[in-house]
């Protein structure tokens, strides 16, 4: 799977980008699919959301290259500005900072933090941060260390095989 185009987030006055996809579970709910349009968009959409007054909205969700004559509805909620997303239970994964390392898979990259914020039933009801630097780091540490010992197993094998002669 490529990595995904993601969904935005406006939360305490910063645009995010989210490794989640809170209007899933709404469309699951209703029989909506919408064509995925490219290898980086499976699902076939892109929302944008907002979290005001520890609420959850969904603001807008933009069809990239969506077939007109299909039988999809293209406005979910056309009466409405904003739409109270009281559907969603779960966590939204906002990662963020450097990017440490790029993983051409889903949401798979590793960002320097990830900001987890826990919503039931459309209302923030807790966030925690994790800092993700010390985990890279050990996993940098490791992969040097099985670098250096298939280095070792190499030369190991070399000298074994100029002594055999």
């Amino acid at each position: 799977m490529t990595a995904q185009f993601r969904d935005t987030l406006k939360y305490n006055g910063k645009q995010y980008s989210i490794a989640s996809e809170p209007l899933s579970p709404y469309l699951q709910a209703i029989g909506i699919e919408y064509p995925g349009t490219s290898t980086a968009n499976y699902r076939g959409y892109i929302a944008s959301w907002e979290i005001s007054d520890k609420k959850l909205y969904l603001v807008n969700v933009t069809l990239p290259g969506f077939i007109s004559d299909m039988d999809r509805p293209a406005n979910l909620f056309p009466d409405q500005e904003k739409t109270f997303a009281n559907w969603y239970t779960g966590k939204i994964r906002i990662p963020h900072g450097e990017l440490l390392e790029y993983v051409h898979q889903g949401y798979g990259s590793l960002y320097e933090k990830e900001l987890f914020l826990r919503i039931l039933n459309g209302e923030l009801v807790g966030e925690e941060e994790k800092d993700n630097r010390p985990e890279y780091e050990e996993k940098l540490a490791m992969r040097r260390r099985i670098k250096k010992d298939k280095e070792s197993k190499k030369l190991k094998n070399r000298l074994r095989s100029l002594f055999r002669r």
